[in-house]
């Protein structure tokens, strides 16, 4: 089911985020391996919308079959994350990054200050980094920011 809930603001993206680093700060969610794909959904849930979508399984075959060791198994991304517990449920399918779901969900965001706070630790924890990586990271985008206005 995909929901609109009201605009996901920037403390409220903090205080999510937060909370999910701090049940996982080390899990690093490609397992070390760049070249993986990310999704916001763990992988067996994504397997089972495959089976009614096979573009899906063409697109990223990588997935199809389940790996012990891959991290992608037990969760999905930070910013996936920290979505649903939003309650936002739209960019569940989607293989947007942050900027891209803003372009495909205008109201998904209640500014530009949480795409680029989103983003930010998207970056990190998509190239290898840990959740606390990518936390720090955009709170350094956050203190940047804060400071600059």
């Amino acid at each position: 089911m995909n929901t609109a809930t009201a605009p996901l603001d920037l403390e409220t993206a903090r205080r999510l985020m937060a909370q999910a680093v701090a049940e996982q700060p080390d899990f690093n969610y490609t397992g070390g391996d760049k070249s993986r794909s990310c999704f916001y959904v763990a992988l067996p849930e994504l397997r089972a919308r495959m089976k009614r979508d096979q573009g899906l399984c063409e697109e990223f075959p990588e997935v199809v079959t389940p790996q012990q060791d891959d991290p992608r198994e037990t969760t999905g991304c930070l910013i996936g994350v920290v979505l649903e517990r939003h309650g936002e449920t739209r960019q569940r399918f989607t293989t947007n990054s942050v900027y891209g779901l803003r372009g495909a969900f205008p109201d998904m965001f209640a500014d530009w200050s949480v795409q680029e706070y989103l983003s930010t630790a998207q970056v990190v924890q998509d190239t290898g980094g840990t959740w606390s990586d990518a936390l720090a990271r955009a709170e350094e985008w956050y203190r940047s920011w804060s400071a600059d206005k």
